[in-house]
């Protein structure tokens, strides 16, 4: 058969398995709960205050809860319209900006030291504890200021951030027994189990032994590589997560790389997750395919090459080549987007650690984003260092002077990722930018308001 022919019904089979793999996977924004309770709070950065919310715990350090006492409340004013201001922890968590805060448009630079928020000690530790993974020490420092009864006016609050820790880490048996304990103290209607916030249930490891399934392209990567590539999605069909490994690719021809830049399309407008293995190898036989001023029939050996320095993150050679791109085509250039998270390198002989790490990462939605004209979704939880989605929130913001964060699916970020966001916020509001962080859950606001991001952005949290 004509190699053209098995290419296009190569790209005919590829859209028909598209089709199948990304239509339940698409990310979903949201919108607020309907449910009655401490809605529609917003932290404005000119007043004063604490963080408000619905949450609980009744634990000791074995995350055990002692026994309920149900007892009258003595009535507790509403919770106000805060903006934390500065506070002190009993550890050092100041942050000092870098680039992010000097040499932006607007002549000025800002230096945020996160402490001082104006909370109860206790719910700063908390906030604190829960970032850093220790989810039953944070309860059991929220139940024990409960149970103290000592918080005035913050004696709600310490109800919310409760509530909520526990929606976040998914331990429902806890949330409704908090439930009953605060309709007998408050004399209202509890907050109820939300199953779209709960974290997702641990994967089933079962069905491929925590090792992804692997395909390996031939040293041509051409019409005939078209095998290979159905595998590929195949496997995806019944793997989370799968391996393409391209080490011995010496020659590539533009059917080749117009058969992989529409698997990788697949990949990207999906969910599912794709380990490259020798990128490096396919980038050195991409290269003689290609000549600046030369238009050639195909573009698709320049489209994969700019494609797989995204995957690289090699943002400054993706500039250059898509002006060489521009210049040759006619055409404007292509702009800059990080690969999701959910495709990435690996070298030789680690994919199986990568995949083991896939896996505790989606447990928890690590890193997860969506966008949208209604508002930029985090999702899941921001860990370390966020370049990916934090570099997204960047692009996304970019022609927007309003910038709407939607945390509605949003259960943790940790005090390092906390750090990064701080600095990006600064970044965005020294560059004329109004930030929003809509429907935060309560123990996460906690840490933003340590950090002090409530000075320079708007923070409205979730309905409970």
């Amino acid at each position: 058969m004509d190699p053209r022919e098995v290419a296009r019904l190569t790209a005919a089979k590829i859209d028909e398995i598209e089709s199948e793999m990304i239509a339940p996977q698409r990310p979903t924004v949201l919108r607020p709960s309907a449910q009655a309770g401490l809605a529609g709070t917003v932290y404005v950065p000119s007043r004063v205050g604490g963080v408000t919310a619905a949450s609980r715990t009744d634990v000791g350090p074995d995350g055990k809860g002692p026994a309920r006492t149900a007892r009258r409340a003595e009535p507790e004013p509403e919770p106000a319209v805060v903006a934390p201001g500065r506070g002190t922890l009993d550890v050092d968590t100041s942050i000092i900006l870098g680039d992010a805060g000097s040499g932006v448009p607007g002549g000025f630079a800002l230096q945020v030291m996160a402490s001082d928020s104006s909370l109860p000690p206790a719910f700063e530790e908390a906030a604190v504890l829960y970032s850093n993974g220790q989810d039953t020490a944070a309860a059991s420092v929220l139940w024990q200021a409960i149970k103290d009864d000592a918080l005035d006016g913050h004696a709600r609050q310490a109800w919310s951030l409760l509530f909520d820790l526990y929606q976040a880490i998914g331990r429902q048996e806890d949330f409704e027994s908090l439930a009953i304990d605060f309709s007998a103290r408050f004399e209202t209607s509890p907050p109820t189990w939300d199953k779209t916030v709960a974290p997702p249930p641990e994967p089933d490891r079962a069905a491929d032994g925590g090792v992804p399934a692997a395909v390996s392209l031939g040293t041509k990567l051409d019409a005939q590589s078209i095998k290979q590539l159905e595998q590929l999605q195949r496997n995806a069909q019944r793997h989370r997560t799968v391996l393409l490994d391209a080490t011995a690719v010496r020659r590539v021809d533009a059917l080749g790389a117009d058969l992989l830049l529409r698997v990788l399309t697949v990949f990207e407008r999906g969910q599912r997750e794709l380990l490259f293995q020798g990128v490096e190898a396919l980038l050195d036989a991409l290269g003689p395919t290609i000549e600046p001023g030369r238009r050639d029939v195909s573009e698709a050996c320049w489209l994969l090459q700019l494609a797989l320095l995204r995957l690289l993150g090699r943002q400054q050679v993706f500039d250059d080549l898509s002006i060489d791109y521009c210049v040759t085509y006619e055409v404007s250039p292509p702009a800059w987007e990080p690969m999701p998270p959910s495709i990435r390198t690996t070298a030789a002989g680690t994919a199986t650690a990568e995949a083991d790490t896939s896996s505790a990462s989606r447990a928890a939605g690590d890193g997860g984003f969506s966008a949208s004209p209604e508002g930029f979704a985090l999702v899941g939880d921001l860990t370390g260092r966020a370049q990916v989605a934090l570099g997204a929130l960047r692009e996304y913001a970019a022609d927007r002077a309003e910038v709407i964060i939607d945390c509605s699916r949003l259960r943790r970020v940790d005090f390092v990722a906390a750090g990064e966001l701080l600095n990006e916020v600064v970044a965005l509001r020294t560059g004329g930018k109004h930030l929003v962080f809509k429907d935060l859950n309560h123990i996460v606001a906690a840490l933003l308001a340590v950090m002090g991001i409530p000075d320079l952005a708007e923070i409205r949290l979730r309905r409970q």
